[in-house]
């Protein structure tokens, strides 16, 4: 592939070198490949071999704190995206909270390189992303009209208008958890609605159906709240928001009565012994049966309208003749522990927290197929870029997912060893919670407030109950990520990608 190199000045640092590994024949050949229309389109859908341009239409589709095992409960997007595409069940969220993940769909930069490490605070929120050198603004550059709707970077504000990029621009204003009585920014106009994923669902394809008349290809990303835990006010006089199991839409509220959370057949659900856990776990008291069950329905029947509104954007893209010639991605921002480690959170370098769903389909990409390699968050950017064949004005940290998506049971991802990493919650801690890595076999992290490590042997321990960083049967183990952690988390680039080969045995 040819290697474009320039150097630009930004507001960010005084010089950043491009790295963009793209070619035009690469994309042609994605859509090339799918050589016909999906059963039961109109004859007005495109021929991947004809009336297709070379560069496909792309949607991202995100939800919020949702667990691989949710997708079980959601059988239209299965069908219509896993069946049709490719499954990644080793999908890793590695800075597994709001806004860093979302900071990593935008830049394809670790928190280290974008500079957004938690939700709020000092170090976290809307205020730290640079919005001239996203996603958006590099696909806008290249031609492709751009749209966002829904959950943002937390504390966005109105005031802070449109980001740069977008073509529409429709983020959740103000208290962005709620279901219901919710408010919207569309472009510039404050908006409500009844129920906030029919809402978003309805705009999704409204974009659709306004991009796919013209001859430049879209990209669209429709960012859902579902299922994370809803806030509404409380409090004397509703001066505090409390959290809430997420409100499912009117017609689901009844949908699934008898499942039964998937965290209970884990041994380390309630986990007996938390002892050698981080300090700040260890005093977590047991979690009701009842409550994690009555989150578990909650979360499941708010995702149903999401189901419904994979499968409505399916329909819209199929009606306007662009389904055939659009490359549509879905994932989460983050896992969750359902009662796991007695925990109902994430952020935790557990894999609960750390694993996402990811579906993607389009034309060239195999149906039904399956990628086993390990890939992250980071690297959904270069994905987007490589086949939208746009450019960067930074250096992106993740590697393009094209070649697994072209052949998933051969390919494979230059890294061995992923970052994972949290960072302060606000208004308490130093400016990491945690930083480590993740291999094939280990999870190891080291806590920075208290120099605390965790190291699990997920062969021998695959519920993560037993930490062993203090066994002398793992000190060569434990030597051996720290030395991987301390190289990633000052990674930048290709950097970030090392193959580091394998790591010592136990013993």
């Amino acid at each position: 592939m040819a290697i474009l190199r320039r150097t630009l000045t930004t507001s960010r640092a005084s010089v950043i070198v491009v790295t963009t590994a793209l070619t035009a024949s690469l994309a042609i050949d994605l859509v090339a490949k799918e050589g016909g229309v999906d059963a039961g389109a109109t004859s007005h859908s495109r021929t991947a071999t004809a009336a297709a341009p070379h560069r496909p239409n792309i949607v991202l589709i995100t939800t919020d704190d949702q667990r691989t095992d949710d997708l079980r409960w959601m059988p239209r997007t299965r069908a219509l995206l896993g069946r049709r595409g490719v499954t990644f069940p080793r999908m890793l969220s590695p800075h597994p909270v709001c806004c860093p993940a979302r900071a990593e769909i935008l830049t394809g930069q670790y928190g280290q390189n974008n500079g957004v490490l938690s939700n709020g605070g000092r170090w976290g929120g809307y205020k730290r992303l640079d919005v001239d050198h996203t996603l958006a603004t590099w696909l806008s550059a290249a031609g492709y009209r751009t749209a966002f709707a829904g959950k943002h970077l937390n504390l966005y504000r109105a005031r802070a208008g449109r980001d740069p990029g977008w073509t529409r621009f429709n983020p959740l204003l103000g208290a962005i958890y709620r279901y219901t009585s919710f408010t919207a920014l569309n472009d510039g106009h404050r908006q409500t609605g009844r129920y906030l994923t029919d809402y978003l669902s309805h705009k999704t394809s409204r974009y659709v159906r306004r991009f796919a008349p013209a001859d430049k290809p879209f990209f669209i990303w429709t960012s859902y709240v579902a299922p994370h835990s809803s806030r509404h006010p409380c409090g004397r006089g509703g001066t505090k928001r409390c959290s809430a199991p997420p409100i499912p839409a009117r017609r689901h509220r009844l949908l699934h009565p008898h499942a039964v959370p998937p965290s209970f057949r884990s041994p380390a659900f309630n986990e007996r012994n938390v002892s050698d856990k981080h300090p700040e776990l260890r005093d977590n008291p047991r979690l009701p049966r009842s409550r994690v069950r009555r989150l578990h329905l909650a979360r499941i029947r708010s995702l149903a309208s999401v189901d419904e509104a994979v499968a409505a954007l399916i329909r819209t893209l199929r009606r306007t003749g662009e389904l055939s010639n659009t490359v549509v991605l879905f994932t989460s921002d983050n896992g969750y522990q359902m009662g796991e480690h007695r925990l109902l959170t994430k952020n935790q370098p557990f894999e609960s927290s750390l694993h996402v769903p990811l579906l993607v389909r389009g034309p060239g990409i195999p149906h039904g197929d399956v990628s086993r390699q390990p890939v992250t968050m980071v690297d959904l950017a270069p994905t987007i870029l490589e086949l939208a064949r746009a450019e960067a004005d930074l250096v992106v940290d993740g590697q393009s997912l094209v070649p697994l998506l072209r052949a998933p049971r051969t390919a494979r991802h230059q890294g061995d060893t992923q970052l994972i990493q949290a960072g302060p919650r606000p208004r308490r801690g130093p400016r990491w919670f945690f930083r480590g890595v993740r291999t094939a076999r280990y999870t190891y992290a080291h806590y920075d407030g208290n120099g605390f490590r965790e190291l699990y042997d997920r062969r021998r321990d695959p519920a993560q109950l037993r930490n062993v960083a203090r066994s002398p049967a793992y000190r060569a183990v434990v030597a051996e990520l720290e030395r991987r952690t301390r190289r990633l988390k000052t990674c930048t680039g290709q950097d970030c990608n090392v193959r580091f080969g394998p790591v010592p045995r136990p013993g």
